[in-house]
């Protein structure tokens, strides 16, 4: 009796019909959050045989198809805050378990990789849960050997490369340093320079290095990222069009891109950072002086109304 029971209640689901109507079968409830987090979790189990290395890239790569299907400006889907929660739980484990591996080259390798995901998604989405970046950054934090301290750093002699300026005619708008934001309107640093320029004016490598950002960010508009070696890194921000990609090799003069006003911008012009260790530091100082405007020759009396100075 006790097993009819349940056989019936299927039959009587089975027959239902809906005014007289064909039988209605009911769709399935799409699965929770957490038992996704759950099935995967069971999936790693089942293989243990998978690698670390292994699992992040392929976390990597879905999230890039994730990224890719929702476009920017979307919100981040909440599959990805699981996925980001189950491979984090993973990466705390794999780091007790192998102390040493974790705080040599593999666990380095390992840090870089979240952190270019992390900051993809940053780019990509149009909000993060609140506080999930920083949670990334401490749960990486243990990778890899330890970091030197800032002392340190300011004590090693770095080997900057001689820069140019990015752009043909130079006329800085707005210098490095503390200033009233334009559209805040609060007080903040003003991490770069900013060079007038006019729509489609050519945008060029400051120096010899790596494409290693080439997108679209909510703030910085179309947006490069140069890496010159050694810690230092160039950025050329509100671009109308990008003419270089993620991993070109660039030098000095090559065309990066073309002036433009996106992002938050009031006006079109070129935002220009150089940073060092990931802290932005003055452009004039490795850059040098704004150079002084020649006078003509058979005009020497004559006043000049707009500052613009050629590139050095």
């Amino acid at each position: 009796m006790k097993r009819l029971l349940p056989l019936l209640a299927l039959a009587l689901s089975a027959c239902a019909t809906l005014g007289g109507g064909s039988a209605v079968i009911a769709a399935p409830e799409p699965p929770s959050w957490s038992q996704v987090a759950l099935t995967t979790a069971e999936g790693v189990r089942a293989h243990p045989e998978v690698t670390i290395e292994a699992r992040l890239a392929a976390f990597a790569e879905r999230a890039a198809a994730l990224r890719e299907a929702n476009g920017t400006g979307a919100e981040m889907p909440a599959l990805q805050h699981v996925a980001w929660k189950t491979e984090l739980r993973a990466l705390d484990a794999w780091r007790k378990a192998e102390p040493e591996a974790a705080s040599g080259a593999r666990g380095a390798a390992l840090k870089d990789l979240l952190l270019q995901v992390i900051t993809a998604d940053a780019g990509t989405y149009g909000s993060l849960p609140d506080g999930w970046l920083d949670q990334v950054r401490s749960s990486t934090l243990a990778l890899g050997p330890p970091q030197p301290s800032r002392k340190a750093k300011q004590r090693r002699k770095r080997s900057v490369p001689e820069m140019s300026w990015p752009m043909e005619k130079v006329q800085v708008t707005s210098r490095f340093g503390y200033r009233r934001h334009p559209i805040f309107k609060s007080k903040r640093l003003h991490k770069g320079v900013d060079l007038h320029a006019r729509q489609g004016d050519r945008i060029f490598a400051s120096a010899v290095g790596r494409v290693v950002t080439a997108h679209r960010h909510r703030s910085y508009g179309l947006h490069v990222v140069i890496d010159h070696g050694d810690g230092v890194q160039t950025t050329y921000s509100h671009m109308s069009a990008l003419l270089v990609k993620r991993g070109d090799v660039v030098k000095a003069g090559d065309e990066v891109g073309l002036a433009g006003r996106t992002g938050r911008v009031t006006g079109v012009h070129l935002h220009f950072e150089v940073l060092i260790d990931g802290r932005p530091v003055d452009p004039l100082k490795l850059l040098g002086p704004v150079p002084q405007p020649q006078p003509k020759a058979d005009d020497q009396h004559s006043r000049i109304r707009l500052r613009v100075y050629p590139g050095v």
